[in-house]
């Protein structure tokens, strides 16, 4: 298995977050317009309304580290995976198969042609891995400290993709076969897997995070399409908000230079010597150079500009800590190289945290922040003598985006087990207005605070919004099928 450093798994895949799973996916257009049909059938609310959970419930957690059982699993595996994921192997074959339609007739005909599929769906290894979701903490013990964060090989990543696929494949053969219990308790492992893979400190495992826990949320949707499947609306009202937590890696990453570059921390207590202060500024020159060809991007750091970027930069950093209150004469004393990292670590702290800062807040609040930091990025970044900023902060509206998306996915299959609940008690009708809607509560949009819009036209109803998340259909026609006699 390739281990890939953080930096280059960031700079591929933070802005697409919702393709994480997929193998190079081509860029896709806008889907605001596509128009999503689903038919969803009368079911009262389950009682009582706990029964179900669709994470590991209270008294099924135990004390212990899941990450220790989570990195056990590929150990004797290596086979399986090597067939699972080759040209032609049990993976493509389970993808065709998860491809045909929950009920139609070629799916069943698939499986028993495929037997792969069964045999995929059989594997020991859920066992394992239905252990490891029912730990209470994850701990991926990180080498954060070790002055390589951006070149760190996050091994976990690619891993727990793989048992993010694995165990959609399994669910949906579950909910193909209606043992909609066994179902459940594999959305469990799913969402435990989701939150486990999301609780290390960089933004890359919320990502992924949120990408698995986004294929569970695809077959929580098929689950509640089926006829005679229990209503869920209680399960997707308990989950944690949000889903899939950023904070640990936001927190992290909003350290991540001075993790990387250890030096760098307490810049302003140092009391160096001339040369100290050269020999600093030269190899943290370097070590940022050598960054930047990891990524193809070197930001012009040569030995020529790099000397002509200091000489030219050094007035601005010079007027720059005088127009920040440090004393004239104190900073023309200082060593030219003393200046220039003041200047630059200062001038990178204030454009870090003009766009962390929006992060702490829920989308529709931060949003405008986030686009404006994002639009006048690039500009502000042409102040820096060493390009700091524009080589490693991160495009965080996208992450914001991410996590929203996900409160949005569970918001909008809140609302469609609101309607079966609605349609079993009043002879398998829709509701005229979502407002209509006494049984249960029905969530805003998070990505803008506002009621999802709603038209009623016979059996059929548009529900949608007038903000949702990038990449992702905005508009669903739902159709309730007759109730069952």
């Amino acid at each position: 298995m390739k281990h890939v450093p953080q930096i280059l798994v960031v700079l591929s895949l933070l802005f697409s977050p919702v393709t994480l799973l997929a193998a190079d996916p081509a860029p896709q257009p806008p889907k605001e317009q596509e128009v999503v049909k689903i038919t969803l059938h009368p079911m009262a609310e389950t009682r009582p309304a706990g029964k179900y959970q669709i994470l590991p419930p209270f008294l099924d957690r135990r004390p212990g580290n899941a990450a220790v059982r989570w990195n056990r699993l590929s150990a004797d595996q290596t086979s399986f995976l090597t067939e699972l994921n080759k040209p032609g192997g049990t993976w493509e074959k389970a993808e065709k198969w998860m491809a045909i339609p929950v009920g139609d007739p070629r799916e069943k005909e698939f499986r028993s042609k495929e037997p792969a599929i069964d045999q995929l769906l059989k594997n020991s290894l859920y066992t394992e891995m239905d252990y490891a979701a029912r730990f209470e903490s994850c701990d991926w013990e990180l080498p954060l400290r070790e002055g390589h964060f951006f070149a760190m090989l996050l091994p976990e990543v690619q891993m727990n993709r793989t048992w993010g696929r694995l165990l959609a494949a399994k669910a949906h053969g579950e909910i193909a076969d209606k043992r909609y219990d066994d179902a459940v308790r594999t959305l469990q492992t799913s969402l435990a897997l989701a939150r486990h893979t999301a609780q290390a400190q960089t933004l890359i495992h919320g990502l992924v995070g949120t990408a698995i826990a986004s294929l569970t949320t695809a077959q929580i949707e098929l689950f509640i399409q089926q006829p005679d499947a229990p209503n869920l609306y209680w399960a997707l009202a308990m989950l944690p908000r949000p889903l899939i937590d950023y904070r640990p890696g936001i927190e992290c990453e909003m350290n991540g230079l001075v993790l990387n570059f250890t030096d760098l921390q307490d810049l302003e207590k140092k009391d160096l010597s001339k040369e100290q202060w050269t020999e600093l500024l030269g190899r943290f020159v370097r070590e940022i150079a050598s960054l930047g060809a990891m990524t193809g991007d070197s930001g012009g750091l040569n030995q020529v500009s790099t000397m002509l970027n200091l000489v030219r930069g050094y007035p601005r950093a010079q007027q720059y800590l005088i127009d920040h209150g440090r004393k004239k004469a104190k900073v023309e004393a200082m060593p030219h190289a003393q200046v220039v990292l003041l200047y630059s670590m200062s001038l990178y702290e204030e454009l870090r945290d003009d766009q962390f800062k929006s992060m702490f807040l829920p989308y529709p609040e931060g949003k405008a922040q986030l686009e404006r930091v994002e639009a006048t990025l690039r500009d502000r970044c042409r102040q820096e003598i060493i390009p700091m900023a524009s080589l490693l902060l991160p495009a965080l509206k996208s992450v914001k985006q991410s996590e929203t998306r996900m409160l949005w996915i569970i918001a909008r299959l809140r609302i469609f087990e609101a309607l079966r609940i609605y349609a079993a008690a009043h002879d398998g009708q829709l509701p005229e207005r979502l407002g209509d809607i006494r049984e249960v509560p029905i969530p805003v949009n998070p990505f803008d605070d506002q009621p999802f819009t709603y038209h009623r036209d016979g059996n059929r109803a548009m529900l949608g919004v007038e903000n949702g998340p990038p990449n992702l259909p905005w508009r669903y026609e739902v159709t309730m099928a007759p109730k069952a006699k």
